[in-house]
């Protein structure tokens, strides 16, 4: 798939640059990200540009996506 394989390259491009890919690997401790969670997803809700979203994603899409970023997971939702 086309797509998958864009993923890929940009995974591989960052890797190149040493730059990192997920939350994680910019030294964000789970604890501290966990702890947040609940207003970053208070503020994603809140935010006017979520709002004209063409599919407003509700609390728990919201979470996973901040988990699946944060460990680098590819959206599967």
């Amino acid at each position: 798939m086309v797509v998958q394989r864009l993923i890929q390259k940009v995974k591989d491009l960052l890797r190149d640059l040493k730059e990192p890919a997920t939350l994680q690997e910019l030294g964000i401790d789970r604890a501290a990200f966990e702890r947040a969670l609940p207003d970053l997803i208070d503020n994603a809700q809140n935010d006017a540009g979520m709002l004209a979203r063409v599919r407003v994603p509700d609390a728990e899409e919201v979470r996973k996506l901040y988990l699946y970023a944060y460990e680098g997971r590819i959206v599967d939702f």
